[in-house]
C-alpha cells in the first residue's frame, strides 16, 4: 500500500474551549513536511500559511456515509463511489475518534476531515475580518445608536440596543454565508452594550435630577403653604376620616383655648382640641365622602357659642369635606399597604372668634333703637314698636 499511498496528516487544531475549528495545511512529521488530508484531497496549494478554518455551515448530512455492513451486503448503490474521494474511518463512539465541533457537537474525526475538504473544494475557507473593520463597524453602530436613542425613554433605548445587536448578528450570518468571512461580533456587542448602558445611566441620572428638583419644589411649596396656614389669623384644623389630626394652625389654641397634648406614640385626635359636638359634625361630613348616595357633600357653615372659663365666646366656622384626586389601581394598592400614607378622604375646619364682632353689632343695633344718654326708645323705634 505504501507504494501507492501519499502520506497525509489528520492533525486538527482545537481552541481553548476544546472545539475543533481549523486544520493546518502542512504538518512536520519525522523531519518531513506532510500535507494535511483536506489540503491533499482538495488539491490545495501546499504552502505554509494560515490554517484552514472549517466552514460548519456545510451540513454533515450533505456528505454520503456508508457503513461496512452495507458494503459487505451489497447495500451500496452502483456508482456511489464513481469519481469520488472516499474516506475510510471509524465512527463508533467506543473508538474515541470523535471531535467536539462548535455547531454539531461531537462528530467522527473522518467527518470533520470531510467537512474541511468540502470547505476547500467549495472555496469556503473562512477568513476573519480585519480588526480595522470591526472597530469601524463598532464606531458606526455606536454613533447610530446615539442618534436613535438621544433624549428617548429608557425602554426605547433598551429596545434600540437589542435591535441593533440582533441586526448585527444577522449581518454577520449573511457575511459568513455569502463571502465566507467571519465577523467577530463580541467587541461590537460590547461597545453597543456600553453605549446603551451609558444612555440608560444618563437618562436615569437626568430623571433623578428632575425628580430631586421636583421634590425640592414640592417641599418648598408645602413649607410655604404650611407657613401661610400656620400664620393665618383664622384657626385651621385638618383631620382624616377618623378624626386624627393631620395639621393644625397656631391660631387654633387662641380660638378654642388650651388643649392637652397626647402621650408619646399616640396621635392627636380632634376631640382633644374641639368640642365633641363640633367633632361629630366633622366626622359626619367625612363619612358622606364614602356614601354612594351623596355625590358632592356641601360645606357646613355655622356660628356657635362656646362656654369658656371666663365669658362665652361666639365661634364662626366652616367645615369642608375633601377627597384627593382619582388614583390608579397601583396607587390605591400602595396606599392600602403602607402605614405611613394618609387616608384619601379628609375634612378641614376653618374657624374664627366673632365675639367682638357680634358685640359691636349688638351695640350698633342698640344705638340705633335707644338713646345713648337716657337709654329710652328713640322716636323711630317707639313708632315701630307701637305699630
Amino acid at each position: 500500500l505504501l507504494s501507492y499511498a501519499w502520506p497525509a496528516s489528520v492533525i486538527v487544531l482545537a481552541e481553548l474551549a476544546g472545539f475543533v475549528r481549523s486544520a493546518p495545511v502542512l504538518q512536520i512529521a519525522d523531519g518531513e513536511m506532510l500535507p494535511s488530508l483536506p489540503a491533499l484531497l482538495a488539491g490545495a496549494a501546499l504552502e505554509e500559511g494560515p490554517p484552514i478554518w472549517i466552514d460548519y455551515s456545510i451540513a454533515p448530512s450533505s456528505i454520503p456515509i456508508y457503513s461496512v455492513a452495507q458494503l459487505l451486503n451489497d447495500g451500496i448503490p452502483a456508482g456511489a463511489f464513481t469519481d469520488k474521494n472516499v474516506l475510510v474511518g471509524a465512527s463508533a463512539v467506543e473508538l474515541r475518534d470523535t471531535l467536539a465541533t462548535p455547531v454539531y457537537g461531537l462528530l467522527p474525526g473522518t467527518l470533520v476531515q470531510a467537512l474541511a475538504t468540502e470547505t476547500l473544494m467549495q472555496d469556503r475557507a473562512l477568513t476573519y475580518s480585519a480588526p480595522l473593520w470591526i472597530y469601524g463597524l463598532a464606531l458606526a453602530l455606536c454613533v447610530l445608536l446615539f442618534l436613535a436613542s438621544y433624549r428617548r425613554s429608557t425602554p426605547v433605548q433598551m429596545s434600540t440596543t437589542v435591535l441593533m445587536m440582533g441586526l448585527l448578528e444577522l449581518f454577520a450570518t449573511w457575511l459568513q454565508a455569502r463571502f465566507a468571512v467571519i465577523l467577530v461580533t463580541a467587541p461590537v456587542h460590547l461597545a453597543l452594550v456600553i453605549t446603551g448602558a451609558g444612555f440608560i445611566a444618563m437618562t436615569l441620572y437626568r430623571s433623578r435630577i428632575l425628580l430631586a428638583r421636583s421634590g425640592i419644589e414640592s417641599r418648598d411649596l408645602r413649607q410655604i403653604l404650611r407657613q401661610v396656614v400656620t400664620d393665618n389669623f383664622d384657626a385651621v384644623l385638618v383631620c382624616d376620616s377618623n378624626g386624627n389630626v393631620i395639621f393644625k394652625s397656631r391660631a387654633l389654641q387662641t380660638v378654642f383655648g388650651d388643649y392637652v397634648l397626647p402621650e408619646d406614640g399616640q396621635k392627636l385626635h380632634a376631640r382633644d382640641i374641639l368640642p365633641a359636638s363640633l367633632v361629630d359634625e366633622m366626622l359626619l361630613l367625612a363619612s358622606e365622602l364614602t356614601d354612594p348616595d351623596i355625590r358632592d357633600p356641601k360645606p357646613l357653615r355655622k356660628t356657635r357659642m362656646i362656654e369658656g372659663s371666663e365669658n362665652p365666646r361666639h365661634i364662626e366656622y366652616v367645615i369642608t369635606p375633601s377627597q384627593l384626586g382619582v388614583e390608579s389601581a397601583a396607587e390605591s394598592r400602595h396606599r392600602s399597604l403602607s402605614r405611613h400614607l394618609l387616608d384619601n378622604a379628609f375634612v378641614s375646619l376653618v374657624a374664627r372668634d366673632v365675639t367682638a364682632d357680634l358685640l359691636h353689632l349688638e351695640e350698633v343695633e342698640r344705638n340705633a333703637r335707644f338713646d345713648r344718654l337716657t337709654g329710652a326708645m328713640n322716636r323711630a323705634w317707639l313708632i315701630e314698636t307701637l305699630d
